[in-house]
């Protein structure tokens, strides 16, 4: 009765909300977070048909269960962390689909009852061949992935839109024109699909707004168009844009695209986009938080982004930059100012960086091209730092359980304190250098002066390599 009970009030859930993204009139927080978080009806689903196999051999095999509630976990940690590719899903996750099955068949024989028949080998040829299969699927879709052919991209949360309808771009109205006063404030919150703000040769700032509706035909789409509008909020501190969609029924995304005067200086706003942020050529301080993916080129300014679901790309920078809890990749390209980046999953890249860093990583850390300050933190990947400069500053570094790779100029005068734990230390291309203690998890010295800068290195558990990189160059005598 209880296992009954529970699939009807499942069924209705699944129901309710397959309506709910149907004939939701427009996207309220309400349904951004059950769009993100359906997956956990498919675990429930799986949870509760293994429950109906263990109390009453309903169904009579607990495998699709453990598959279904594999499926489920994996799609909810694609929509947790950005992935959108089946093939990356795949190549990721692939893992817990075979241990699921696995699973499903040793569950199914060490709870076999008399009353259930034949007992049936968990490890049979055809369970064999079908593990095989997915082995051997999960790692083509690692190779693809890897050899940057992935696609096949999907809004796991929209999937009905995907059945019922193509995505038709409509740009109905033409730009609008405001005044921009130098440093003014540009707010954008809450936008349904894309954001893009950058500069050009105009006299004054203009707003598009390019309309992305799913609907069964054009026409359809043209139609629901018209009930969506951009429209810019202006008072004595700057600009405000609000996407104005009140009666539509199809679901729809946006472009915003605003274009600023060359020669102005605007401080722009972003918070809660759906979808990717894109910041080009401009000048002034700039805050982004909880986006799709953020990538900011060629300013002027303080640039600061928080909780970005996806990647963030950051080229040429003059002014201080913050990245705070980043849950993907980030790749930097020439920061010139002070640098901090607080990334809780993914890799972080960085190429050269002319003021001081600190970076904490979960996962692998790359920087060169640097002087120094650099402090950087990461738990279990692997910290590579390289420059063909001379530090200016001290160097820290700490991983938990990872290896730590130092490269620098052989003729750049340091202290050196590095510390391996359990693992060793290795020193190659420094002419003289000598171990102040025979223990060969730590060294210390070369190069010793009371102005030096001092390179620490500490790792829990990996091997930590400093070797030389030839001599500095050139005109980067302090």
């Amino acid at each position: 009765m209880l296992k009954r009970l529970a699939t009807l009030l499942l069924g209705i859930g699944l129901i309710g909300l397959g309506v709910l993204f149907f004939v939701a009139p427009e996207r309220n927080f309400a349904v951004q977070i059950l769009m993100r978080f359906w997956p956990v009806f498919l675990i429930l689903a799986g949870t509760v048909r293994v429950a109906g196999y263990l109390i009453d051999r309903h169904p009579r095999s607990p495998i699709g269960g453990m598959m279904i509630a594999a499926i489920g976990g994996i799609l909810l940690s694609a929509n947790l962390l950005g992935d959108r590719s089946l093939i990356q899903i795949l190549g990721k996750y692939w893992f817990w689909i075979l241990l699921a099955f696995i699973a499903g068949r040793v569950l199914k024989q060490y709870t076999h009852r008399i009353e259930d028949g034949v007992r049936t080998n968990a490890f049979a040829p055809g369970a064999v061949a079908l593990m095989v299969l997915i082995l051997g699927g999960g790692m083509a879709a690692n190779y693809l992935v890897k050899s940057g052919r992935a696609g096949l991209n999907l809004r796991f949360g929209e999937v009905g839109n995907y059945i019922f309808g193509d995505q038709v771009p409509i740009e109905d109205e033409p730009p609008q024109t405001f005044a921009i006063a130098s440093g003014a404030r540009l707010i954008i919150n809450n936008a349904n699909g894309d954001v893009e703000v950058n500069s050009a040769p105009l006299p004054q700032a203009t707003a598009r707004l390019i309309k992305r509706i799913r609907a069964a035909s054009e026409e359809a789409a043209k139609e629901a168009a018209k009930n969506i509008h951009l429209q810019i909020a202006s008072d004595g501190n700057g600009h405000q844009f609000i996407v104005n969609s009140t009666g539509i029924q199809q679901d729809f995304s946006v472009l915003i695209i605003i274009t600023i005067p060359l020669t102005t200086a605007a401080n722009v706003e972003i918070a809660n986009a759906l979808g990717a942020v894109k910041l080009a050529g401009l000048s002034g301080d700039h805050t982004i938080r909880n986006c799709e993916r953020a990538e900011v080129g060629n300013n002027a300014g303080r640039v600061m982004i928080e909780n970005p679901r996806g990647p963030v790309v950051i080229a040429q920078v003059e002014g201080e930059v913050s990245l705070i809890n980043t849950r993907r990749d980030v790749a930097l390209r020439r920061v010139n100012g002070a640098l901090r980046v607080k990334s809780d999953d993914g890799a972080v890249e960085i190429e050269q960086v002319e003021g001081p860093a600190t970076i904490d990583a979960t996962r692998d850390v790359t920087v060169r091209n640097f002087r120094g300050p650099l402090s950087v933190t990461s738990r279990q990947g692997t910290i590579s730092l390289e420059t063909s400069e001379k530090l200016a500053d001290d160097v820290r570094a700490v991983n938990d359980r990872g290896r730590i790779r130092v490269s620098i100029p052989k003729d750049a005068g340091f202290r050196l304190d590095a510390n391996a734990g359990r693992s060793r230390v290795r020193v190659r291309g420094f002419d003289g250098f000598v171990f102040l203690r025979q223990d060969r998890s730590s060294a210390a010295g070369y190069n010793i002066s009371e102005s030096a800068p001092l390179v620490s290195l500490r790792s829990g558990g990996g091997e930590i390599q400093l070797r030389s990189a030839g001599h500095a160059l050139a005109g980067n005598d302090d």
